[in-house]
């Protein structure tokens, strides 16, 4: 009896390992695109998003219409972070030791966000599922604006408790508050949203609509003045 129950249990934790070590599907396909696409390439689709991000969230408001919605395919989201994605986290003093690189993708209908980091010389591979759901409101009922929660993280193929995430990021020195929150309430299993971001000393762009396609994500804001008196309203 003892020789087989340290026969499964070898079993299971050969498995565990295995589990642990696995590279995902969604990231040798990302891997493979950085690999052959030509680098004049990556930086075009890199600077796509630069160009239309910028001008779409700060664009006038115009007649009191601030509707607008930006697309992201996911080959220009990985191109940028494969590119930019050092400098960012430097300049919100994020600090992610053995960071290897991030990527973008869309896994049954869930927006998934994959690091790797260098543990020892190999690569490991940690996914955050999110989900979105219905914002609620002050009064606690559901709205038809997007949230945001947390619903999986996998390191390999290996789920892992949600409560990690708090230990990927030192919270404390992350430079944007608005930022700062959002990472603390997703590591505390809170969903965040509405989410109502600034775009300048005078402007706020609340997210109205959020889509996760095969291949990309389409976000929907309603850009408006801070004070409505500022509008000239």
């Amino acid at each position: 009896m003892l020789v087989v129950l340290l026969g499964v249990f070898a079993v299971i934790g050969f498995r565990a390992v295995q589990k642990i070590r696995a590279v995902p599907d969604w990231v040798e396909q990302n891997q493979s695109f950085l690999t052959v696409t030509e680098p004049k390439d990556l930086e075009r689709l890199a600077k796509a998003i630069e160009v239309r991000t910028p001008r779409e969230w700060t664009r006038p408001v115009g007649s009191g219409d601030g509707n607008r919605t930006v697309p992201f395919a996911f080959d220009e989201v990985n191109a940028w972070l494969a590119l930019r994605l050092d400098r960012v986290l430097r300049n919100q003093g994020i600090s992610f030791s053995g960071l290897g690189g991030a990527m973008l993708t869309e896994l049954d209908g869930q927006l998934v966000t994959t690091v790797s980091h260098d543990s020892g010389g190999r690569l490991r591979f940690y996914s955050v599922f999110f989900e979105v759901i219905r914002a609620v409101n002050d009064t606690g009922a559901q709205t038809q604006e997007p949230a945001f929660r947390l619903s999986a993280i996998r390191l390999g193929e290996q789920s892992l408790p949600l409560s990690l995430i708090s230990g990927f990021i030192d919270v404390t020195k992350v430079k944007d508050p608005v930022f700062r929150d959002m990472i603390t309430d997703l590591a505390a299993g809170r969903a965040v949203g509405p989410l109502v971001l600034p775009v300048d000393a005078h402007r706020k762009a609340r997210i109205k609509g959020f889509r996760v396609t095969q291949t990309g994500i389409e976000l929907d804001m309603h850009v408006s003045y801070n004070d409505a008196d500022a509008s000239g309203g």
